[in-house]
């Protein structure tokens, strides 16, 4: 398979999965400042995703300015990455088990978002499967893993 038929595939699959529907139709966000227990639940949700998805993803954490993974790559072998789908399907399956009709303001867009993110990784791991094919894979990790502790400034060291 020559490289430009394999980029045409990969456009393709990624447009496919932009465009298709995925959640049910969503209401507009209420001007409330109330939050609903589906509110809460989701709140719950993503807190808990997001402390799942720092500790899987520790560069893309100290990226984000989160130094408690600055000491820590990715394990990128094939039983920790099959681990990490089956979390991702577990993570998909709890978000769809929230009401998301009775959700308000930010949490609307964010449950998408989330959902859409969630849908994007399983794609990644499941049928793309770049880091099977792909060593450059590896190198993006190291190399961004150094990068974002060299290339920024942070607090100046305590004396």
């Amino acid at each position: 398979m020559t490289h430009l038929h394999m980029l045409s595939r990969l456009l393709l699959l990624a447009c496919l999965a932009a465009c298709a529907p995925r959640m049910k139709a969503m209401p507009a966000p209420a001007p409330t400042t109330m939050q609903t227990p589906a509110d809460a639940e989701f709140t719950r949700f993503a807190r808990e995703y997001l402390d799942w998805y720092y500790a899987q993803n520790p560069v893309r954490a100290t990226e984000l300015g989160l130094h408690r993974y600055d000491t820590e790559l990715p394990d990128l072998s094939a039983p920790p990455l099959e681990r990490k789908a089956q979390a991702l399907r577990d993570c998909l399956a709890r978000l769809e088990r929230i009401d998301a009709t009775a959700l308000t303001g930010d949490a609307v867009f964010d449950a998408r978002i989330l959902e859409n993110a969630l849908r994007a990784d399983l794609l990644e791991l499941e049928e793309v499967r770049e880091w099977r094919r792909n060593p450059m894979v590896y190198n993006r990790v190291i190399v961004g893993g150094v990068s974002s502790l060299s290339s920024r400034q942070f607090a100046p060291v305590e004396v």
